[in-house]
């Protein structure tokens, strides 16, 4: 494999990844978190292993794209199931735990890399991933979908009360479901709507509902909200700025360069010492998400 072909192969990656983040969410908010994470086991899975089985580079650029998928689906759906399951005194930690899986497990293949960069032992690397990924979408199954999700949903109610009180491990919860109620007014949502209180609402749409029901129900809300809208709309502008200057900001640092291609780099300058150094800066990574998940909290 010469230098453009490893450059194609390593960069396909975001590409699937840009796939998956298109429609992850549309999934997630039809389907549930949980149900569009274990379905998105068989990207994470399946990329892996024709990766491991391929015979080509075409097979690898297949792999390739079929991992990005999972991995974009993964980043958009994973920090909202942990965000909508945590509870708020826990939530930034909850959310910095996800970054600190991801750069430990990078640290991680990269240790693996030390001893099975050769012929015969880098397919055991992508062996692994799929292992690791057979694994997280059997324990998935075994978990409980968002209760916030369920609460969106007409009827939701008793669903949402039982998967918080299996979160919390306590018949307690109706403080919580109380706050989520005020949030949702203090956003412009209606919020946790019952029985009682539809009956007073004549201008709305009838719904079948189980006793004591409850959905979110956003005022003037649009199902066809999309991209477009969101960048015309005034209202997110000052939210927009913020998330596209982090991102730009983050892209622009050469963060991704670092990790996709610190080796051939490194070689380059300091042969016979490049992977250890790349280990080191994984570790430097690791290090100082820990440290944020110590001052974000």
């Amino acid at each position: 494999m010469n230098a453009a072909q490893f450059a194609f192969v390593t960069s396909v990656f975001t590409l699937g990844g840009l796939l998956g983040s298109l429609f992850a969410s549309r999934v997630a908010d039809s389907r549930g978190r949980r149900v569009t994470l274990i379905l998105n086991g068989v990207f994470l899975g399946l990329g892996p292993l024709v990766m491991g089985f391929a015979p080509n580079i075409t097979a690898l650029v297949v792999g390739r794209v079929l991992a990005g998928i999972g991995s974009g689906v993964v980043t958009v759906v994973v920090p909202t199931y942990l965000a909508e399951i945590s509870t708020v005194e826990l939530r930034g930690t909850f959310g910095v735990m996800n970054q600190l899986g991801i750069v430990c497990g990078i640290l991680f293949s990269q240790v693996e890399g030390l001893y099975l960069s050769t012929l015969s032992g880098w397919r055991l690397i992508l062996f692994g991933g799929f292992i690791l990924a057979l694994v997280q979408t059997i324990f998935l199954s075994f978990s409980v979908e968002s209760p916030r999700f369920l609460a969106s949903k007409p009827g939701g109610y008793n669903a949402a009360k039982r998967a918080l009180e299996k979160l919390r491990g306590s018949n307690e919860v109706e403080e919580e479901l109380n706050g989520w109620r005020q949030v949702a007014s203090e956003e412009g949502l209606e919020g946790l709507i019952t029985d009682e209180e539809r009956e007073h609402q004549s201008n709305e749409e009838e719904m079948v509902i189980e006793s004591p029901a409850v959905v979110f129900h956003a005022r003037n809300s649009d199902e066809n909200f999309n991209v477009w809208k969101l960048v015309k709309n005034l209202q997110y502008l000052p939210a927009l700025k913020v998330l596209v200057l982090l991102h730009l900001t983050q892209q622009l640092s050469g963060v991704n360069g670092v990790m996709f291609y610190s080796t051939s780099i490194l070689a380059k300058i300091l042969p016979g010492m490049s992977e250890l150094v790349t280990v080191f800066i994984s570790i430097v990574n690791v290090i100082m998400t820990v440290v944020s998940a110590y001052l974000i909290d």
